[in-house]
């Protein structure tokens, strides 16, 4: 036996000499390993890429063998010669890329299921207003009310499932980071579990800062979610928020940024806490202390290279056994003139008398969608997808005062139909609906400066965006 062979198995010579290849390896990979020489001797041809399992020193290692069998003159096979090499770390990253991948699968099937969910929700949403709207005796409109409540919740989980599962291209805005941290409370408490208390510590007043909603939301669950896999047995999670001074020895410690105030976030849990070398690596891209298939090793390096977009820093405080401190800091917008607001979208808006083109390829949306403007005093033509559109518009030219396009349909979508449009009529107000994500819609090219509802919306909210865009 070489040096090289003892080294692999982790063997002395005595323990190797005089010993099948099945009695080194676990019976699982032996039985394996059988089967597959097997398949060998009956080819009687080179083999590449034979794998087996061995257990070195408690870890477990992969083993993978090229060479040729060996026959005497007889044809009876007397073994094999070959060459075999540690893959262990190759595996290991084949996994994690696969692990990827799937991760990148499952985002993309949430985008797909989210857009036909979201059809669905905003015609009942929809359907729902219209219909209050016909009921006077209260009994009734308590129960119309219920499907409205129940609709809305529907589609906060759907918020949910697009928020942490895709990634989507940032289009920062103003917005205040302990109303987006409140609201996620029911989501974390329910990430949480029952063993574990959240506490929440929220600086008090606003906290503006510039941000992606969907983005920082993401962050805070991937560190509430780390958190929670290091208290197995429950413990406290806690989230505090506060104003902080960075400066200019901080921001060349971290080798980027700018001196001033920030938001600073902190996430911290009792658990089981790191060691140094632990710490160190914790953001680095397939990173992980959990067993195989209980994570992808993203998660943390997601959250830091999310934050940096921000222009914000992510460090982190621990040791093992006093729990570990998560800090985010975010630059303070100093200015709350933008923040985004949404007010008297709960009141219904002035009729209007204008022509509207519907774009709509889902016939339920469709529908409410005309019933809903037509209530409000509006004419509406309506067309089944981009290239119905076409001919439509043709007729219907000088009459018509504003678009409603869906954005992805199966014939001609909502942004080709646009840009033929704009090429006959360049000032045409228009208004892109969709149920996609906002990196799937950004692919198909929405100009920044248009209009986009997504689904499902508001009736009220919906019918405000339209009186707005008209008056313009």
């Amino acid at each position: 036996s070489s040096p090289k062979s003892r080294e692999l198995l982790g063997c002395d010579a005595h323990e190797i000499i005089g010993r099948t290849p099945f009695e080194l390896v676990p019976q699982v990979s032996a039985l394996s390993l059988q089967r597959n020489l097997r398949d060998i001797v009956g080819a009687r041809k080179p083999f590449s890429g034979l794998e087996m399992e061995a257990s070195v020193e408690g870890d477990v290692v992969t083993i993978e063998t090229s060479g040729v069998p060996i026959f005497d003159e007889k044809g009876v096979f007397h073994g094999y010669r070959g060459i075999s090499r540690d893959v262990t770390e190759r595996k290991k990253l084949e996994r994690k890329y696969l692990q990827a991948q799937k991760m990148e699968a499952v985002g993309q099937l949430a985008g797909g299921i989210a857009h036909d969910f979201n059809n669905i929700l905003t015609a009942i949403i929809g359907f729902e207003h219209l219909l209050q709207e016909r009921l006077h005796d209260e009994k009734s409109l308590h129960f119309a009310k219920q499907v409205s409540m129940l609709a809305e919740k529907a589609s906060h989980l759907t918020r949910d499932l697009l928020a942490f599962s895709r990634k989507q291209p940032m289009n920062p805005k103003p917005m205040d980071l302990n109303e987006c941290i409140h609201k996620l409370g029911t989501l974390l408490k329910r990430l949480m579990g029952e063993d574990i208390e959240l506490r929440s510590l929220l600086q008090d007043g606003r906290l503006p800062v510039l941000g992606v909603s969907g983005h920082l939301e993401q962050v805070f669950m991937n560190l509430a979610t780390n958190a929670r896999d290091a208290m197995p047995d429950g413990g406290l999670l806690t989230i505090k928020t506060e104003i902080a001074s960075v400066d200019s020895e901080f921001v060349a410690m971290n080798g980027y940024g700018t001196p001033g105030r920030y938001a600073l976030v902190s996430v911290s849990d009792t658990g089981c806490g790191m060691d140094e070398e632990t710490r160190l690596k914790v953001f680095e891209p397939f990173f992980t202390t959990k067993e195989v298939g209980k994570g992808t090793g993203l998660g943390l390096s997601t959250a830091y290279g999310i934050i940096r977009q921000h222009g914000g820093f992510l460090s982190v405080y621990s040791e093992p056994g006093e729990g570990s401190t998560f800090r985010i800091y975010l630059p303070i917008l100093d200015t709350e003139a933008g923040t985004e607001q949404n007010p008297a979208e709960e009141l219904p808006p002035p009729p209007g008398t204008e022509t509207v083109l519907l774009v709509e390829d889902e016939a339920e949306v469709r529908e409410m969608t005309r019933s809903l403007l037509e209530k409000h005093g509006y004419k509406v033509i309506t067309a089944t997808d981009g290239e119905h559109a076409l001919d439509i518009f043709a007729a219907h030219e000088e009459e018509v005062d504003l678009l409603i396009l869906d954005v992805i349909m199966q014939r001609r979508n909502g942004k080709e139909f646009f840009d033929m449009v704009r090429r006959i009529k360049e000032d045409m107000k228009t208004i892109f609906i969709s149920g996609y994500t906002a990196d799937i819609v950004e692919q198909k090219g929405i100009p920044e400066n248009c209009h986009l509802v997504s689904k499902p919306f508001s009736p009220y909210a919906f019918l405000w965006k339209v009186r707005n865009v008209l008056d313009e």
